[in-house]
């Protein structure tokens, strides 16, 4: 068994850092739209009842996708599944700004769902895999907070947009945090072991 490298502290939590730059785009992913639904009802021209699949596709997306990149992220990689799950975010955000069209919206969130499932498993396993024991407690209670502000500030962050730009804004706000945190991570996490 190959033995856990040795990584300074302060690049540990530097590490985590990156991770809930992640953790918040995906918490406010749904709380923030929800503000949004009566734009894009105006916008794409359609009812409520086909406004809510932007949130339920969204959901039930990283619901599926999370144990199966949990299953996976060893073999993938940390850093390698991380960098490419915020890249699928910041494509997806675009997608949703630009997107001509409610059908290709809804491609654009379930894309923004794939991409946010990559977050809690890379999360989950590099505190488990390289954190020492004493501290992954505490690691993990920082995860669960910004985790529970994501929910928090999404509303109130989505109406001050929505009542000064255009409802796109609610996704342009992604892309400088996913570049954010792709620029730690490829700063701060260690190269990739090749899993079996």
């Amino acid at each position: 068994m190959t033995p856990v490298p040795a990584i300074k502290i302060t690049r540990l939590w530097l590490m985590l850092a990156s991770l809930l730059v992640g953790t918040m785009i995906g918490t406010m992913g749904n709380s923030i739209v929800s503000i949004a639904l009566p734009s894009l009802m105006d916008h794409y021209d359609i009812p409520l009842s086909s406004t809510v699949w932007s949130i339920t596709l969204y959901t039930l997306t990283f619901s599926v996708f999370i144990p199966i990149f949990g299953s996976l992220s060893r073999t993938i990689g940390f850093k390698r599944l991380f960098i490419s799950g915020m890249s699928v975010v910041t494509v997806g955000s675009l997608l949703c700004v630009f997107a001509p069209n409610y059908p290709l919206f809804l491609v654009a969130r379930v894309a923004l769902g794939v991409g946010v499932a990559s977050v809690l498993p890379t999360i989950m396993g590099i505190i488990s895999y390289y954190f020492p024991t004493e501290i992954q407690g505490k690691a993990t209670g920082y995860w669960a907070l910004v985790n529970s502000l994501g929910h928090a500030i999404g509303p109130t962050l989505g109406g001050f947009l929505l009542s000064h730009f255009a409802w796109q804004s609610i996704f342009w706000i992604n892309i400088p945090l996913a570049l954010l945190s792709i620029g730690m991570a490829l700063k701060y996490f260690p190269t990739d072991e090749r899993g079996t």
